[in-house]
């Protein structure tokens, strides 16, 4: 509730659903590339955020929990992948993928396909 006049205040996303920050890994982060037939992808990762590789919008990233969280646009929600891989989804729909390094390599995964990215 807003003291000054009265209305109530809608909280934020993040903390209506208690949701929690997600730091990607240092070794994620930077901009990648790859080739896929004729098409040049470009994977851009930073500290919170993962743009791309099919679409441009910017993908906000949350620690996945225990609670079921509902379908927000530009979220995903981030859980560890084996020992060094981190794998994400939107929350209540399918689409999402997983990430790995191989050297110097990034391999990503989505929908039965690997598209090894580089520098």
């Amino acid at each position: 509730m807003d003291v000054a006049t009265s209305q109530p205040v809608q909280a934020s996303f993040a903390s209506k659903y208690h949701l929690r920050a997600y730091v990607i890994p240092n070794r994620f982060r930077g901009t990648w590339y790859a080739h896929r037939g004729h098409k040049r992808l470009k994977l851009r990762i930073t500290i919170r955020t993962i743009r791309g590789p099919w679409d441009n919008s910017k993908m906000v990233t949350y620690r996945a929990g225990k609670k079921i969280v509902p379908y927000k646009n530009r979220i995903y929600t981030v859980s560890k992948w084996g020992r060094k891989g981190i794998q994400y989804s939107v929350p209540q729909t399918c689409a999402g993928g997983a990430m790995r390094r191989r050297g110097s390599k990034l391999v990503f995964h989505q929908l039965m396909s690997n598209i090894i990215f580089h520098r």
